[in-house]
């Protein structure tokens, strides 16, 4: 199943423990849909495509992000002081919000949207509410803890007033506020000083926040943005979704890992030399994939770069 006391660099809390031990926490992670978002990395191509090689760590993966969201939600619905049906609508949404991404993540989701009509909370509700038969499991976890599936889409959709879909939607909402952190990690923003948990309070309290954590968050969330969009990281998913625009996306590749994806893509390029400096083969095939001859070894990030360039306007 999930190996999450090793894979993650979460604090473990005792109340995160009993979290991951309950039976709904339990057996919507142990269901096909969740377990396919341990493929599938947080920020999509870039984590592919990235200097010094492919991040594909746990913790930048769609699952371990729906693993933390949930909890933040545990957190809310314990400050809220929900009763228990509401408080399982709460962890569900949470833990179920992105099981409709597609592999690569947003760097794939507008072609799957284009010809599909496929974004990921309409995937997310078709797998809920049972429409994908190879997913049908989600719903019947649902339905054996007397979750209504439609109540879960209605939060992750913000189609009602309730605490599901406001953690889910608010401005300070738990999949932002663990989607920044983590981004923010990826780039080396510091964000140490930012506790998950206290923003979430925040979020609930109907006083203003003194404690400037909020402003902070922001702050944060803005450099984080300012690497996902500016040179080189754009150019690396531009260069991607440009390769990716040529194929023909089919409707059953929603539901590949990122791994099946890129080699079903098959985005290799016919004049690389084979042979490699790079520290492992599977870095040298990435390498290949984005068009750098990995006879060259990359020391420096501007050497990546420059290299990207002269790439990405040579087979872009």
């Amino acid at each position: 199943m999930l190996s999450l006391l090793s894979s993650t660099r979460t604090k473990w809390t005792a109340r995160f423990k009993s979290y991951l031990q309950e039976p709904l926490f339990r057996e919507l992670a142990a269901t096909r849909a969740f377990r396919r978002l341990e493929h599938v990395g947080f920020l999509g191509a870039l984590q592919y495509f990235w200097p010094g090689g492919p991040r594909v760590e746990y913790a930048l993966t769609r699952q371990a992000h729906s693993v933390a969201v949930g909890f933040l939600a545990v957190e809310a619905a314990r400050i809220a002081a929900v009763d228990k049906s509401v408080r399982d609508t709460v962890v569900a949404a949470a833990l179920l919000h992105d099981i409709g991404h597609p592999p690569l993540s947003h760097s794939s989701e507008p072609f799957f949207k284009h010809a599909h009509g496929l974004g990921h909370r309409q995937m997310a509700c078709e797998i809920i509410l049972g429409n994908e038969t190879q997913f049908s499991d989600t719903r019947e976890v649902l339905l054996d803890h007397k979750v209504d599936p439609q109540a879960v889409c209605n939060a992750i959709n913000n189609l009602d007033a309730g605490l599901a879909s406001y953690l889910l939607n608010s401005p300070l909402n738990v999949d932002a506020i663990d989607g920044a952190l983590r981004s923010a990690r990826f780039f080396r923003i510091p964000v140490d000083h930012l506790n998950a948990r206290q923003l979430v309070k925040i979020s609930l309290s109907p006083t203003p926040d003194v404690s400037g954590s909020a402003d902070a968050f922001w702050k944060a969330k803005e450099r984080m943005y300012e690497c996902i969009y500016g040179d080189p990281a754009n150019q690396i998913d531009n260069w991607f979704k440009a390769r990716l625009v040529r194929k023909a996306i089919k409707r059953e590749q929603w539901a590949f890992t990122d791994e099946e994806l890129l080699d079903n893509l098959d985005l290799l390029v016919s004049d690389v030399v084979p042979s490699c400096e790079f520290t492992s083969s599977d870095q040298a095939r990435r390498a290949r994939r984005l068009g750098i001859k990995p006879s060259v070894k990359l020391r420096r990030r501007k050497d990546f770069y420059d290299r990207y360039y002269d790439t990405n306007r040579r087979v872009a």
